[in-house]
């Protein structure tokens, strides 16, 4: 008992360091591998067209990944994302919003673009192959389940577990902030404002 009170500080502080590796990570910044978020990528829009991370240079971009079957923190948030843009007003002709399925066998370029209009015109909905979709969730260290677990012939509703963060990039493409996927309109809104003066 007593090794193990003189050992408690250490495994707490072992444990700190652990936590504050993880959270530089979220934030752009791995101290141990200087992995950075973000880097280029390859998808296809609601018209069929290939969209790639050149395309937005020049704006600020806002990238959010889930799926069109989400029951419920997917709307939500891209509910939140829309209020924001409204909110913003003249500035939001300054971002781009993509919205990155990680369900590419179900949700299709056309499935993609008829969900994303339902919360706002401006958000951009993408797809690709499940290769695709890997790099891009491996380049945005999003956690998501392998992009070939589902068939296109799957059906109903489901939960899968996924990173919700919504991820600012820079004009320059390079990695601005994290906005927690549960923030309300206003709060995103407010995050914008300062990441992008």
């Amino acid at each position: 008992m007593r090794i193990l009170r003189l050992l408690l500080p250490f495994l707490i502080l072992a444990l700190a360091t652990v936590q504050i590796g993880r959270a530089l990570h979220w934030f752009g910044r791995d101290p141990n591998a200087g992995i950075t978020i973000g880097g280029p990528f390859q998808l296809s829009d609601s018209r069929g067209r290939t969209v790639t991370d050149h395309d937005f240079l020049g704006k600020w971009m806002l990238v959010y990944f889930g799926y069109t079957q989400c029951p419920d923190f997917c709307p939500a948030t891209l509910n939140a994302i829309a209020g924001a843009l409204r909110e913003l007003g003249p500035l939001d002709d300054k971002l781009a919003v993509l919205f990155v399925t990680i369900d590419p066998n179900r949700d299709t370029q056309s499935v993609v673009g008829r969900y994303t209009a339902q919360f706002d015109p401006r958000i951009v909905g993408l797809t690709g192959t499940p290769d695709q979709t890997l790099a891009i969730e491996n380049a945005y260290h999003v956690a998501a389940p392998s992009p070939n677990y589902a068939t296109p012939n799957t059906t109903g509703l489901e939960s899968i577990e996924h990173s919700s963060a919504i991820i600012v990039m820079n004009p320059a493409g390079g990695f601005a902030a994290i906005i927690p996927g549960n923030a309300d309109a206003h709060t995103i809104a407010s995050r914008l404002r300062g990441v992008m003066q």
